[in-house]
C-alpha cells in the first residue's frame, strides 16, 4: 500500500507542476467562487422579499386588528418566520461578504499549489486522506506487468484548490 500511496502522490505532484492546468485551477476557482456569490445574492434577495411579505402581513394583523385564536397562531409563525429570516439574513449576508473578500489571484493559486511537498507535510493524516478521496475515484494496480492506473474524480481540481486554500 505505500508503494501505490506513494505512485499517486507522484502522480498528484507531476499534475499540480502543469502549467496548463494551474490556469485551469485558477480560472475553475475563479468561477466557482462566482457561481457561488450569484446563488448566495439571489438567496438574499430571496429572504428580503420573504422578510418583507411576513413584515407586512404581520402589520396588516395588527392595525386590522384580528385577534382571533388562529390570528394570534398566525402571528407567532409570523414572529417566528421573521426570526428565522433576520437571522438567515444574517448569515448569507457575512458569507457573502467572505466571498467577495476571498478573490486570490494566480499567484495565490501558484503558492498554494506550487510547493505540493510542503502542503502535504502540513496536512494531518486524516487530511491526506480526505484529499486522496476527493481527487481520486478509482486506483488500480496490474501486478502482471506492474501499471497504475488512477482514475481523478470530474471535480479533482476543485477540490485541490480548496483543501491547498484551507491548508494554506
Amino acid at each position: 500500500a505505500p508503494a501505490i500511496e506513494n505512485a499517486v502522490l507522484e502522480e498528484i505532484k507531476c499534475l499540480v507542476k502543469d502549467e496548463g492546468l494551474r490556469r485551469e485551477i485558477f480560472e475553475q476557482s475563479e468561477r466557482l467562487r462566482q457561481d457561488k456569490i450569484q446563488r448566495l445574492e439571489l438567496q438574499l434577495r430571496q429572504t428580503k422579499i420573504q422578510l418583507s411579505r411576513d413584515e407586512s402581513e404581520l402589520h396588516r394583523m395588527s392595525t386590522e386588528g384580528e385577534n382571533s385564536e388562529f390570528d394570534g397562531l398566525r402571528r407567532q409563525d409570523l414572529n417566528h418566520r421573521l426570526a428565522h429570516s433576520n437571522s438567515r439574513l444574517v448569515e448569507l449576508e457575512a458569507e457573502l461578504e467572505r466571498l467577495l473578500d476571498s478573490r486570490f489571484e494566480k499567484t495565490d493559486v501558484e503558492e498554494a499549489i506550487g510547493d505540493f511537498d510542503r502542503l502535504w507535510s502540513l496536512m494531518k493524516f486524516k487530511e491526506r486522506v480526505e484529499l486522496l478521496e476527493l481527487l481520486v475515484s478509482r486506483i488500480e494496480y496490474d501486478r502482471s506487468d506492474g501499471t497504475l492506473l488512477i482514475d481523478y474524480h470530474p471535480t479533482a481540481i476543485s477540490a485541490l484548490i480548496e483543501n491547498a486554500e484551507e491548508a494554506a
